[in-house]
C-alpha cells in the first residue's frame, strides 16, 4: 500500500491524514508529533485505528494544506553538499571545503510555512532573497550516536524543503546566517511526508527548482557529497535527534546569487521545488507591504 502523511487545517485546527491507494484516512487532531509522539513506533497502531473508518475520497471541504511538520524541536540543514553547487562557487570556497564532515547549521522552526503559503519579503531587507530546493529528512525515532547500519531505522520519511535565504544578511557585514535563513516564512515544507518504505534509497532522486516556470536548479541526489546516512551519523555524534526533527540535505547548483547578473526572488514570482517520488512544493512570493 502506497502511504504518505499530509496535514490539513480543518475548521482552523491542524489534523494529520494518511493518503492510501483507497483514499484518505484521518489519523487525528494535531500535528505529526501530537498524533505520533513516538513516531515510527506509534504509526502501526494509529494507522490500524484510522483504518476502521472508511477512507475519504479527498480532504474535508475547506481544508487548507499545511506543512507536514509544523513544530519540530529542531531543524538542521547542510551547506555545500552538492558537488554541482560547490563547483559554481569561487575557487577559494572550493579549496576551503571539507570532504571529511558536512557543514551543518540550524534554521528556525518559526520559519516553516506550507504549500501555497506566501514567502514574504520583509521591508527590512534588500532585494536579495534566494531559493534553495532541498530533500529533507523527517526523523521518526529518537537517536544519538547512530551508525551507518542503523541510521535509516530512525527515519520516518522524506519531504521537500525550500531553504529560502536573504543573501544580504547572510554575507554582508558580520554575516547573519541564522537571521538571513530564519526570517518568517523562509522555510516552505511539503507537500507531503513520504514514508521511508516508499523511498528505501534516497540516492538517485531527481530534484528541480523553477521560478515562474523557468528551470533554475536541476540535479540529482546522487550528486550529494554526504549521503543521508553520512549526515545522520555525523549529526548524532553531537546532537540527539527527536521525533519530528527536520534534517535537510543541501541544495544543488543553480542558486540565484551566483548567476551573472544575480536572479533573486521578486514579489509576484512563483517558486516550485520538486523532488522525485515526493512531489511539488509551490509558493508565491509577496512583499510585506502586500500583506493586509
Amino acid at each position: 500500500m502506497r502511504l504518505r502523511l499530509i496535514a490539513y487545517a480543518v475548521d482552523g485546527s491542524p489534523r494529520l491524514f494518511a493518503t492510501t491507494d483507497e483514499g484518505i484516512l484521518d489519523l487525528g487532531e494535531g500535528g505529526l508529533t501530537t498524533v505520533l509522539p513516538r513516531g515510527l513506533d506509534d504509526l502501526p497502531s494509529v494507522l490500524a485505528a484510522a483504518s476502521q473508518a472508511l477512507p475519504r475520497g479527498g480532504p474535508p471541504a475547506g481544508a487548507i494544506l499545511l506543512a507536514p511538520i509544523s513544530s519540530p524541536s529542531k531543524m538542521l540543514f547542510v551547506g555545500l553538499n552538492y558537488r554541482d553547487h560547490l563547483q559554481e562557487l569561487p575557487l577559494s570556497v572550493q579549496l576551503g571545503f571539507s570532504t571529511t564532515e558536512p557543514a551543518v547549521f540550524s534554521k528556525l522552526p518559526s520559519a516553516i510555512i506550507g504549500p501555497g503559503a506566501a514567502i514574504v519579503i520583509p521591508s527590512e531587507v534588500e532585494s536579495t532573497v534566494d531559493y534553495e530546493g532541498e530533500l529533507a529528512i523527517v526523523i521518526g525515532r529518537r537517536g544519538r550516536h547512530l551508525t551507518k547500519e542503523n541510521a535509516l531505522n530512525h527515519v520516518l520519511g522524506y519531504t521537500v524543503a525550500n531553504d529560502v535565504s536573504d543573501r544580504g544578511l547572510q554575507f554582508d557585514g558580520v554575516g547573519q546566517l541564522t537571521i538571513g535563513k530564519g526570517l518568517d516564512t523562509f522555510c516552505p515544507l511539503g507537500p507531503a511526508l513520504v514514508l521511508k518504505d516508499e523511498i528505501p534509497d534516497p540516492t538517485g532522486l531527481r530534484i528541480r527548482t523553477t521560478v515562474n516556470g523557468v528551470i533554475r536548479q536541476e540535479s540529482n541526489t546522487e550528486n550529494m557529497t554526504f549521503s543521508v546516512v553520512d549526515i545522520l551519523v555525523f549529526i548524532t555524534k553531537f546532537i540527539t535527534l527527536e521525533v519530528g526533527d527536520i534534517v535537510s540535505t543541501g541544495t544543488p547548483g543553480g542558486v540565484g546569487f551566483i548567476k551573472n547578473p544575480p536572479e533573486f526572488l521578486r514579489p509576484g514570482d512563483e517558486v516550485v521545488v520538486e523532488v522525485e517520488m515526493i512531489g511539488q512544493l509551490s509558493n508565491p512570493v509577496v512583499s510585506a507591504g502586500a500583506i493586509k
